[in-house]
């Protein structure tokens, strides 16, 4: 009878505990539902997460969080006044909230996401690091012209980026065909 009196005991208080936080929120999603054992939080149109317990993991400060894993590695792509990032499973922000346009790891022939900022395109690494400085008016994907490198176009002049993201055929053709 003791052990049943403190599990019903621990049951209203952690029933307690997540109906304190929903009245913190305009509205809880279930446990789980962005691919993390998180609970995805809304208050004043904003976005974050809080753990089992309640805890604020992620405030709510993000426009728009997707999936994590949505774009192809373990992070969630995250929205803020028309920007984008990501954050980890940690809840840090790992690629700061500062691109345009953000897409899939792998989308352009290599494990790099293509980012894009003030109509300009480079590439960002697993890590989050800017491998590709964004400064390309466009960016094709790697082998498209017969071989390992990209295209790359600036001020509608040619060359390539290689595999590590060196430049490796001048950006000053008129135009460059397949190999």
């Amino acid at each position: 009878m003791k052990s049943f009196l403190s599990i019903m005991f621990a049951w209203f208080f952690m029933a307690g505990n997540v109906i304190s936080q929903q009245n913190n929120y305009d509205k809880v999603d279930n446990y789980g539902t962005k691919g993390i054992s998180w609970a995805l939080v809304q208050k004043d149109n904003k976005y974050g997460f809080i753990n089992r317990n309640g805890e604020v993991i992620v405030p709510a400060k993000y426009d728009r969080i997707e999936r994590f894993g949505s774009k192809g590695n373990a992070w969630a792509l995250v929205m803020k006044d028309n920007n984008f990032g990501f954050i980890d499973q940690t809840g840090k922000e790992v690629v700061p909230v500062k691109y345009d346009r953000i897409e899939r790891f792998g989308s352009k022939g290599n494990a790099w996401a293509l980012v894009m900022k003030d109509n300009n395109f480079g590439f960002i690494d697993q890590a989050g690091k800017e491998v590709v400085p964004v400064k390309y008016d466009r960016i094709e994907r790697f082998g498209s012209k017969g071989n390992a490198w990209a295209l790359v176009m600036k001020n509608n002049r040619f060359g390539f980026i290689d595999q590590t993201g060196k430049e490796v055929v001048p950006v000053k053709y008129d135009r460059i065909d397949r190999f």
